[in-house]
């Protein structure tokens, strides 16, 4: 079982439609509290994901409130803790 409170690195097993699960609220300890579904590198070579956000915008790819992107170290990518396939 992979460690649930580091991030993970190494994005290459990565498939397109993934369940993507993070833990993006620190109040609330190791407790995922965000999914997402893997859409594959975009024309810059970034891991992109997309995913229903709080903001008043909904699911979107707008980078609106952290850039929908796996790798770098934007919050997503530092709360990236799982992905399943299903």
């Amino acid at each position: 079982m992979q460690n649930m409170n580091a991030s993970i690195a190494d994005l290459s097993s990565l498939a397109i439609g993934d369940l993507l699960f993070f833990d993006r609220d620190t109040q609330d300890g190791p407790r995922l509290d965000h999914v997402g579904m893997y859409l594959g590198p975009d024309e810059g070579g970034h891991h992109r994901f997309i995913s229903s956000r709080k903001t008043h915008n909904g699911p979107t790819l707008g980078d609106e409130g952290g850039r929908s992107i796996l790798d770098g170290t934007g919050d997503y990518a530092r709360s990236f803790r799982a992905a399943r396939r299903l």
